[in-house]
């Protein structure tokens, strides 16, 4: 055999061959033969080859690790490249988490501050609550109802507690003459009471401390809160001011007090000077003899009692109708006058009436 020949191998059997196959038969029946047509040859290594990577390729499964192993393989990427982008992760990771955390932190910071502040609020207003109803008729209650219900320079303040009327009268009396600049008015408050439980005299206990015989329509028709008062002119002068809350039964009731209007509070009001004159030769005069069947005299009081050589007329004071208290000699005693329908004022004179009613109308601006 020829060396140079390439050695071919094939499958068993392939260098024979069917006479048939190599021979056609002819229409008339002789066999006619053909050139030989030896069998493609297949080279076994090659196809080994072939079979094993067909094979491979079926077999391959794709995991992580193996996507991991191609991308260092084709993208040349080292693991300590893969080692610091999981690192970076896992900061970014803990900075998030660290950013929620600090988050919480503040809004748990905030809504304890908003607690505190509340609570510390809620003890504030509870303390104020408590001291305001512990002293409530204490002194401070007294400070409040002090204030005048018109502007005076000054104000003393006169504790009457379990005292009796003549007392009462030389107190104010003797507060009326105290030192005071010409022209100055002072408030004088009458109080009750002792240490935490003073509190200032209402109108309804001044009439009745005075024994007076106000009617009680008008008393009740009278506000609690009144003003007493001395206005420092030559002579000295006292007044009153009381707030009314039902105009149409006030002005009924001073009208019907007018009789006794002078016994009940002329001694505060009517000057010294003007109270001592009243008395002279006024006894005999406000007494009526009279003689009953037996000849025997007896007296009988007029209904003015001593006081009835005075009378009210209507006036127009400082363009107000006013009542005033005169005497036969048409001499003013004392006076009252309803400003407007809420301010009832009882006043010496003229002179005091007019400071009142200028410092009513510049005082509620001053104010």
């Amino acid at each position: 055999m020829d060396p140079n020949l390439k050695r071919n191998f094939s499958y068993p059997n392939s260098d024979q061959y069917n006479s048939q196959t190599n021979s056609d038969i002819t229409p008339e029946g002789t066999t006619e033969e053909k050139a030989f047509q030896p069998r493609k040859t297949v080279n076994i290594i090659e196809a080994l080859a072939n079979s094993r990577k067909d094979n491979d390729d079926a077999q391959t499964v794709r995991t992580y690790q193996s996507d991991i192993a191609n991308t260092i393989k084709n993208d040349n990427v080292s693991m300590i490249k893969i080692a610091l982008s999981e690192k970076k992760r896992q900061e970014k990771r803990s900075q998030f988490d660290s950013t929620i955390e600090g988050n919480q932190k503040n809004v748990y910071i905030l809504a304890g501050v908003i607690i505190a502040f509340i609570v510390i609020a809620g003890l504030i207003a509870g303390y104020i609550y408590l001291q305001s109803t512990n002293t409530t008729s204490g002194p401070s209650q007294t400070q409040q109802k002090v204030q005048p219900l018109l502007y005076t320079e000054s104000t003393s303040v006169l504790n009457i507690d379990q005292i009796n009327i003549d007392d009462l009268l030389k107190i104010i009396e003797r507060d009326k003459e105290a030192v005071m600049e010409l022209g100055d008015m002072k408030s004088i408050v009458l109080t009750v009471g002792s240490s935490t439980e003073e509190r200032q005299l209402t109108s309804e206990e001044f009439f009745y401390l005075l024994k007076s015989r106000a009617p009680d329509g008008l008393i009740r028709a009278l506000d609690a809160n009144f003003l007493l008062g001395v206005y420092a002119f030559t002579p000295r002068e006292m007044f009153a001011v009381f707030k009314v809350n039902s105009y149409d039964t006030a002005f009924a009731g001073m009208f019907e007090w007018e009789p006794n209007i002078e016994s009940d509070i002329g001694d505060i009001f009517i000057n010294k000077k003007e109270r001592i004159g009243r008395s002279i030769g006024v006894l005999s005069s406000t007494k009526d003899t009279q003689q009953d069947t037996t000849g025997a005299t007896t007296t009988q009081s007029s209904p003015f009692g001593v006081f009835s050589q005075r009378k009210f007329v209507d006036k127009v004071l400082s363009n107000k109708d006013a009542r005033v208290l005169v005497d036969v000699d048409n001499r003013e005693a004392m006076l009252y006058t309803f400003l407007d329908k809420e301010t009832l004022v009882i006043a010496t004179s003229e002179k005091s009436l007019k400071e009142i009613i200028f410092r009513l109308t510049t005082g509620r601006i001053v104010r």
